[in-house]
C-alpha cells in the first residue's frame, strides 16, 4: 500500500512540473524578447495541458498583443490582435488565483476596444477606409453585438468599395435586429453596385419578412422586374403595393403604361386576339383613371388615356372606311355614334393636358382634330390661332 501512495503522489508531481515548466519556459523566452518563441511553446501549452490555466492564457494574450503591436503585415496583425483578445477572454472564463492578472485581462480589453475605436474613428476621417474597416472589425471581435461599431465598419467598407464585407456587416446587423433602414442599404449594394439580382431578391424576400406592412422592398422589387422586362409580374407586383398605397397616382400610372404596351404588343400580331385586346384596353383604362383620381392634372395620364380613347375612335373610323356600300348604309351611322362617343369622352382629358402645356404642338393639333369631329367650331378656331401665335 505505501508503495501505491508513492507512485501516485510521484505521477501528479510529475504533470505539475511539465505545466510548470512550458509556463516558465514561454515566461523566460518573453523576457528574453524572443517573443514569437515563447508563443510558439505557450499556444502548445493552452491547447492542451494549459487550456484551463487562466495565467497560461493571460501569457498567450500579452504574447499576441505584443506582436500585434510590432508586425507590419496587416493579415499578421489581424491575426495576432485576435488571439490576444481569446487570450484575455480565455483568462476571464478560467480565472487566474492572481487577481492582478485577472484586472489586466479586462482592463487590456477594454483599453483594445477603446483604442480600436478612436483608431477607425480618426482613420476614417483620413478618408482610409480600408484601414479603417479593418479596426472596426478587429473591434467587433470584442464586441460583437455592438451595433454602432458593426454600423461605422458597414460604412467603412461601403466607402472602400469592399460591398462583401459590407454585406456580411449590414446582416450581421439584421442578425441583432431588422431594421428598414439595414435592409435597404444591403439591397442597393446588391441591386445597383453588385449587380447580383438574385441575392438582391432572396434580401427582399427576408425583409418582407420582417416587415409585411411596409411597400419599400417591394420597390426595389418593382425596378428589377421591370429592368428584366417581366412586365407580367411587375404589373401584378403594382397591383400589390396599390392595395396599400391606393392613391399612389405614379405607381398606377406605370401600371397604365405597362398595359399599353401589351396592347401594342397584341395589334401587332396577326390573327388578332380581339378578347385579349379587349382585357388590355379595360385594364389600361383602370390604372389611367385610378392615377387622375390623386392626380386629376397629370399630364402624361389625360394624355395617354385620351390616345387610348382616340385609338377606340379610329377603330371605328377605320372600319366604316371598308365598308361595303350595303354595310356603310345599314351600320355607319351606329359606328359612327361609337366613334364620336370615344372623342367625347378623349376631349376633357386632351384638353385638361394642353391646360398643364400649353404651347405643346401635338396636343393642340390633336385638339383641331376633336373639335372638328366634334363640330365644334368656335372652339377649333381658337386653337387655330393660338398655334398660328406660336409661329407654326
Amino acid at each position: 500500500m505505501p508503495y501505491k501512495l508513492v507512485c501516485i503522489f510521484f505521477f501528479i508531481s510529475f504533470a505539475a512540473t511539465a505545466q510548470s515548466n512550458s509556463l516558465i519556459e514561454a515566461r523566460t523566452l518573453q523576457a528574453e524578447g524572443k517573443l514569437t518563441a515563447a508563443l510558439a511553446v505557450i499556444g502548445k501549452a493552452v491547447d492542451k495541458e494549459l487550456s484551463e490555466d487562466g495565467g497560461a492564457w493571460y501569457t498567450y494574450a500579452e504574447l499576441n498583443k505584443a506582436l500585434f503591436q510590432q508586425s507590419q503585415a496587416e493579415e499578421e496583425k489581424a491575426q495576432f490582435l485576435t488571439e490576444a483578445i481569446r487570450g484575455y477572454q480565455m483568462t476571464l472564463k478560467h480565472p487566474s488565483d492572481n487577481i492582478r492578472i485577472n484586472l489586466s485581462a479586462g482592463q487590456s480589453i477594454d483599453l483594445l476596444y477603446q483604442t480600436l475605436i478612436q483608431s477607425g474613428a480618426t482613420l476614417y476621417q483620413q478618408q482610409d477606409y480600408n484601414a479603417a474597416l479593418k479596426a472596426f472589425n478587429n473591434a467587433i471581435i470584442i464586441e460583437p453585438k455592438d451595433t454602432t461599431i458593426i454600423t461605422y465598419a458597414a460604412n467603412a467598407a461601403v466607402q472602400a468599395k469592399r460591398y462583401d464585407l459590407a454585406i456580411a456587416n449590414f446582416q450581421k446587423l439584421i442578425d441583432l435586429g431588422p431594421k428598414v433602414r439595414t435592409y435597404q442599404n444591403m439591397i442597393s449594394i446588391q441591386k445597383d453596385t453588385q449587380k447580383d439580382l438574385e441575392a438582391a431578391l432572396a434580401t427582399i424576400e427576408k425583409a418582407n419578412s420582417h416587415f409585411p406592412e411596409s411597400s419599400v422592398f417591394n420597390r426595389y422589387k418593382l425596378d428589377i422586374l421591370l429592368d428584366q422586362e417581366q412586365n407580367r409580374e411587375a404589373i401584378a407586383l403594382i397591383a400589390e403595393i396599390l392595395e396599400k398605397e391606393p392613391k399612389n397616382s405614379q405607381l398606377a400610372l406605370r401600371k397604365a403604361v405597362l398595359h399599353d404596351q401589351f396592347i401594342a404588343e397584341i395589334k401587332g400580331i396577326t390573327p388578332l386576339d380581339s378578347l385579349g385586346l379587349q382585357q388590355e384596353l379595360e385594364l389600361a383604362e383602370a390604372a389611367y383613371l385610378q392615377a387622375l383620381e390623386s392626380d386629376k392634372e397629370n399630364v402624361t395620364a389625360n394624355f395617354n388615356l385620351a390616345m387610348l380613347y382616340n385609338d377606340q375612335a379610329n377603330t371605328y373610323y377605320r372600319s366604316i372606311n371598308t365598308m361595303t356600300m350595303d354595310q356603310y348604309k345599314a351600320d355607319h351611322e351606329a359606328y359612327e355614334e361609337k366613334a364620336l362617343d370615344f372623342i367625347k369622352r378623349a376631349l376633357p382629358l386632351m384638353e385638361a393636358a394642353s391646360a398643364k402645356k400649353p404651347e405643346d404642338i401635338g396636343i393642340l393639333k390633336t385638339l383641331i382634330s376633336y373639335y372638328n369631329r366634334l363640330e365644334m367650331g368656335e372652339k377649333k378656331r381658337e386653337i387655330e390661332k393660338k398655334i398660328e401665335a406660336l409661329g407654326y
